[in-house]
């Protein structure tokens, strides 16, 4: 069932289940950039669960910000989200983005269990991102002074496809959001944490995921070797008997 709650002045879309069986633990489900509780349709029939799938601010059909978001934001919004809906004992997964939500939900929280997917949070600076970033921020400054239609094309051009179709609001939302390293956040935790991975993620690699396999405390690592950024997609089988292992693990 999917319905619409208003928390603090904006409207948040929600997927959960009708039927509330007392012996199915709580599974909250956060999406990734750029998608919205959709994606994880073709799966939530299959799991042992009540599901509950949250479309965060800016996505799906919940509201647009009127305000750029920092992380902390999102982390309220699922928290707000999951007291309304009265759970406890939960377990949180995050997808991609929505890793990023659940690994700082779990610093301030207490959660049941946290699995995370291909989840992004770890900040990579190599020589060639550093210098293409001076490269930007030179350029930005000389035309600014020199060329304004060189500036406004410098402008327009910057970022990946994703983020060029952005709001402006929705922007600075992503540019605050991505700056954030989270390791520190794993350090602390004794959350058990499950960490599934696809192989052939271009997008986080799989060097992520072990990274966040050592650094977490109490973790276990699963690779799907036929997956790539999306392996609730790619092997939505081998997911389902994943995660509905997680009950017991």
């Amino acid at each position: 069932m999917y319905c619409k709650v208003k928390i603090n002045n904006h409207y948040y879309n929600c997927y959960y289940e009708t039927n509330e069986l007392t012996n199915k633990e709580p599974l909250v489900m956060l999406h990734g950039w750029g998608v919205d509780c959709t994606n994880f349709k073709n799966i939530i029939n299959e799991l042992n669960y009540y599901v509950v799938i949250i479309d965060l601010i800016g996505f799906g059909k919940s509201d647009h910000p009127v305000k750029p978001f920092k992380l902390e934001d999102y982390v309220s919004q699922v928290d707000q989200m999951i007291n309304h809906l009265k759970l406890s004992n939960i377990i949180l997964l995050g997808h991609s983005f929505g890793g990023r939500v659940a690994i700082k939900y779990n610093y301030y929280y207490n959660l049941n269990k946290l699995i995370l997917v291909d989840s992004a949070g770890i900040k990579h600076k190599t020589l060639k991102v550093y210098k293409e970033i001076i490269k930007y921020k030179v350029l930005k400054k000389i035309y600014y002074y020199t060329n304004k239609q060189k500036y406004i094309e410098l402008l327009k051009n910057s970022g990946s496809r994703d983020y060029k179709i952005l709001s402006p609001i929705m922007k600075q939302t992503m540019n605050c959001i991505i700056k954030e390293d989270l390791r520190k956040y794993c350090k602390t935790t004794r959350t058990r944490t499950i960490i599934l991975w696809g192989l052939k993620d271009n997008e986080t690699p799989l060097s992520d995921a072990y990274n966040y396999y050592n650094i977490f405390y109490d973790s276990r690592l699963v690779v799907f070797y036929n997956s790539g950024h999306f392996p609730h997609l790619d092997e939505s089988d081998k997911f389902i008997k994943v995660i509905n292992y997680v009950q017991n693990d």
